[in-house]
């Protein structure tokens, strides 16, 4: 009897292993298709972002929810769920009694059913995610770019949606279709750099080595959004250089009083030669011009993208303001920044940003450790700046709010992975050995 329990233990532990490797290929296909929101691959579009990454996700969730488990969904993807579900039952019931254009319609219910499927696999399996993907990703990203800024030319227009570019102005692209779009990309990179290195997936030279990849696809886009990004994102960076030990340790004080003489000494000359030379390209050079004759605060509240991105913000908030509790249905143009929700669905719109605020504050101030809770204070920055000028249905956006969630469950992955024996570390998966407590 032994050498056959032997050998049905065998076949049942192939199996797993072969299952385990069909799913940890498709997650990391989600998340490939996730690093390349804007491609068509070929294929007719109707709008900028892509459906292929909530396509692979809602295939993961399907496989998810068919495998028998112990353990539901988390709470709180039941409330990504049934919150995008009330907003499209909102907006269907305005679509068929109020009318409106189809191709608005699906783009506005396309956001809630990106978030569905995007937010579920990034809580269950960024564990899985490999560094490998990540950085081929990085690297194809920044070749194509550089390669633009060398040939003028978008080279991969024909997967793109659209290319909007100007050799006068800015024409480096990426796999995006407008050089802001990869700007943002980048800006999403840098923050995913941050939590591989926050979970020990790549070494500090490679981490070093691809940020720098960052830096210059979001300089070569001469996008005055991706400026403003980084600024952002290098203000989190000195924070967490800071946190690190005490503020007025004697290297924290050796580093601020460089980075002051830095920018007292080489600041002014370097504005000069980018004034010089940016000053006749895109929205930068000309923001740069008004800046040096405005000042700050005019030179941003006179900026036309600027005051359209608030124009939005407004918009929504007077939708709840004006009486329309459930919003103003399918909308004649698209509307961005994080409250169109509200404009679309109203109150159901008003949970989704309670929703989302919670998730960040939570993470925020009752993260596991002090690393963690200044992570989540960098993605809620980070988020709330692509927000204000980028549609929610960029895969990438609603990849942010399920790291917070990922985290927020990452000490009991830790607690699971102390107690996992070593027989089951070497015959099984993490897929299978790690991924079911991520769901309680």
């Amino acid at each position: 009897m032994e050498p056959l329990r032997m050998a049905s233990f065998t076949y049942e532990q192939k199996t797993k292993i072969s299952v385990s490797r069909f799913m940890d290929f498709l997650i990391n296909l989600f998340f490939f298709l996730v690093l390349f929101p804007y491609v068509t691959f070929g294929l007719p579009s109707i709008s900028d972002s892509q459906p292929w990454a909530a396509l692979a996700g809602a295939f993961i969730v399907l496989l998810f929810m068919l495998v028998p488990r112990k353990q539901g969904v988390s709470k709180s993807i039941f409330a990504i769920w049934i919150i995008s579900l009330c907003c499209i039952a909102n907006l269907t019931v305005f679509y068929l009694f109020d009318g409106g254009e189809s191709i608005m319609y699906l783009r506005s219910i396309y956001k809630y059913v990106t978030w569905a499927f995007i937010i579920p696999p990034v809580v269950l399996y960024l564990d899985n995610f490999r560094i490998g993907v990540f950085k081929t990703s990085v690297f194809l990203w920044f070749i194509i770019s550089t390669l633009q800024l060398i040939l003028k030319r978008p080279i991969v227009g024909f997967i793109l949606p659209r290319v909007s570019y100007s050799l006068s102005r800015n024409w480096v692209l990426g796999f995006a279709p407008e050089p802001a779009y990869m700007a943002k990309v980048a800006v999403f990179f840098l923050i995913l750099i941050d939590y591989f290195i926050l979970s020990g997936k790549i070494e500090s030279k490679s981490a070093m080595l691809m940020r720098y990849m960052c830096y210059w696809m979001i300089f070569i886009s001469f996008s005055l959004t991706g400026l403003f990004l980084l600024i952002a994102y290098l203000f989190c960076r000195v924070i967490i250089v800071l946190s690190e030990k005490p503020i007025f340790s004697i290297r924290n004080l050796i580093l601020l009083l460089l980075l002051v003489t830095t920018l007292l000494v080489v600041g002014p000359v370097v504005y000069e030669v980018i004034f010089d030379y940016v000053s006749n390209l895109s929205r930068l050079g000309h923001f740069l011009v008004s800046l040096t004759n405005k000042g700050v605060i005019d030179s941003i509240m006179t900026d036309p993208s600027f005051v359209a991105r608030f124009g939005h913000v407004l918009r929504s908030i007077q939708t709840i303001t004006s009486g329309e509790i459930f919003g103003s249905g399918v909308p004649n143009n698209p509307i961005g920044s994080i409250f169109s929700p509200v404009y679309d669905s109203g109150i159901y719109g008003v949970a989704l940003i309670v929703f989302l605020l919670f998730v960040f504050l939570r993470g925020i101030f009752y993260a596991k450790s002090k690393n963690y809770r200044v992570y989540s204070f960098e993605l809620f920055l980070i988020f709330v700046l692509l927000t204000f000028s980028e549609s929610l249905a960029s895969a990438y956006i609603p990849f942010i709010v399920g790291i917070v969630l990922h985290l927020h469950s990452g000490k009991r992955v830790i607690e699971y992975r102390e107690k996992a024996t070593f027989r089951r570390a070497i015959t099984h998966s993490p897929y299978e050995v790690f991924g079911e407590k991520l769901v309680k």
